[in-house]
């Protein structure tokens, strides 16, 4: 049986005070599902835990939004493999592409998620990932 094959589609668009967008749209193809994430985290959540699959070797996108302050953990909320900060009081937008020169946040494969807010109101959080299960 043939593999299937996944595509998701990233459209960054800049559009400044004159008014000339400039824009680009990229496409990472993948033999995995994207994975999709989209949770309110109520305040005063300490570890709220989000199933989350993640193969940090074959990452080829990952996007996150949120709309306020909130803190990410990953696989564990004690020790966990990586400590995200994100939001300060305002909306945040993270996007990490394999064709990025930067790292990525992540430094180790994903299991789960814990959120933690302590922002005083409820943030909305928004996970993308793309990778590849058979590189």
């Amino acid at each position: 049986m043939a593999a299937v094959t996944y595509t998701t589609t990233l459209l960054v668009k800049a559009t400044p005070a004159d008014g000339r967008a400039i824009e680009k749209e990229l496409a990472f193809s993948a033999e995995a599902a994207p994975v999709q994430i989209d949770v309110d985290v109520p305040d005063s959540s300490t570890d709220l835990e989000v199933s989350c699959l993640i193969d940090f070797s074959e990452l080829k996108l990952l996007m996150i939004v949120v709309d306020g302050e909130l803190t990410i953990e990953t696989n564990d909320g004690a020790a966990p493999d990586d400590t995200i900060g994100m939001g300060g009081s305002d909306e945040e937008v993270y996007v990490w592409t394999e064709e990025d020169e930067d790292t990525v946040v992540l430094t180790a494969d994903v299991t789960a998620l814990f959120l933690s807010n302590s922002s005083g109101s409820t943030v909305r959080f928004q996970l993308l990932a793309v990778y590849d299960v058979t590189p």
